[in-house]
C-alpha cells in the first residue's frame, strides 16, 4: 500500500517546481484509499527543495491542493482551475476533454507502467463472476462505477447493477471482512495484491476475475501549463529518482523512476472510454 502513497507524494512534490509568476496549483486527489494529508504534507516539503532544484524553478512557487474524495476531486478542478492534476485514471477520462489534461509523466514500480484489477473470494465459493451476481463486492476503488464498467470490465457488466457494492478506504479490513464471510469478494490493485501475497490469507483465497492491463496514474498538466514548463516538469521528474537526494526515496517506496507515457496503454482507454 506504501507504493500506492508513494506515486501522489512524489508526483505532487515534482510539481512543487515550477516558475509561474503566482503561485501555480496542483491538484492532488487520491481515492484509492486512506491517506493521511498530515502526513503528506512534510512529506512534499521534503522533496521540494530537490526538484525545484532539478527544473530550475525557485522555491515556495507553488500551492498545493489535497483531496482523498472523488467528488471533491471533480469539484476542485473546476473551482481552483489548477495547472497540473494529480488524479485516478478514471478522473482523468471523466475530465480529460473538457480540461485539456494531457499526461506528461508515469511511474513505473517493479519494471511496470501498468495496473491490473483483480476480483478474488474466498477458495471455492465462487468460480466466476456470474456466480457473484446479487453479492457483495468491496474494495477501495468502487466510487468511480463508470471507470469499473468502462474499463475495467470492458462494458461487459454494469458493476452498480451486477454486485451489492461496498466501498471501503481501508484495504486490509476489506480482506479481513472477505476472511469473516462479511463480503463476498474484494477488488484490488496490482499493488495490494501483491502486498496481500505475505499475508496469511492469501492461502485462503483465489482470483476469478483479472482486467487487461490499464495505465498507472501519472502527472498531468491542463491547458493552463505552458509547453516549456510542462518540459520542465518532466525533465525534473525523469531526474528524480537517479538524483543523491531522491534515489533513497524511490528505494524505500519502490519506484523504478518516472518516465514518458505509455501511449498505447492511454489510447487503448481511451477508446474503451469513449466507446457507445
Amino acid at each position: 500500500m506504501k507504493t500506492q502513497a508513494s506515486i501522489v507524494f512524489m508526483a505532487c512534490m515534482a510539481l512543487s517546481t515550477h516558475g509561474f509568476a503566482d503561485p501555480a496549483k496542483v491538484l492532488v486527489c487520491y481515492t484509492a484509499s486512506s491517506v493521511d494529508a498530515k502526513q503528506a504534507k512534510p512529506a512534499i516539503e521534503q522533496m521540494v527543495g530537490t526538484l525545484e532544484e532539478l527544473a530550475g524553478f525557485p522555491k515556495n512557487s507553488f500551492a498545493s491542493i489535497f483531496t482523498d474524495s472523488w467528488q471533491a476531486c471533480l469539484d476542485l478542478i473546476h473551482k481552483e482551475k489548477p495547472h497540473f492534476v494529480i488524479p485516478s485514471l478514471g478522473l482523468y477520462l471523466k475530465m480529460k476533454d473538457e480540461m485539456g489534461l494531457v499526461p506528461i509523466s508515469q511511474p513505473r514500480i517493479k519494471n511496470k507502467d501498468y495496473d491490473i484489477y483483480r476480483i478474488v473470494v474466498k477458495k471455492g465459493a465462487f468460480k466466476d463472476l456470474e456466480a457473484l451476481k446479487g453479492k457483495i463486492l468491496s474494495g477501495t476503488v468502487l466510487e468511480d462505477v463508470d471507470f469499473l464498467e468502462r474499463i475495467v470490465f470492458r462494458s461487459k457488466l454494469d458493476p452498480s447493477k451486477h454486485f451489492v457494492l461496498k466501498p471501503s478506504k481501508v484495504v486490509l479490513r476489506t480482506l479481513r471482512q472477505l476472511g469473516e464471510g462479511k463480503v463476498d469478494a474484494v477488488i484490488l490493485t496490482s499493488q495490494q495484491f501483491e502486498a496481500l501475497q505475505g499475508l496469511d490469507l492469501a492461502k485462503e483465497i483465489e482470483v476469478i476475475f483479472e482486467s487487461e492491463k490499464v495505465p498507472l496514474p501519472g502527472v498531468y498538466a491542463l491547458k493552463s501549463a505552458s509547453a516549456k514548463e510542462t518540459e520542465k516538469f518532466k525533465e525534473a521528474l525523469s531526474k528524480f529518482c537517479s538524483s543523491s537526494n531522491g534515489k533513497g526515496f524511490c528505494e524505500l517506496f519502490g519506484i523504478d523512476g518516472f518516465y514518458p507515457v505509455n501511449e498505447a496503454y492511454y489510447k487503448a482507454v481511451e477508446a474503451l472510454w469513449k466507446k457507445p
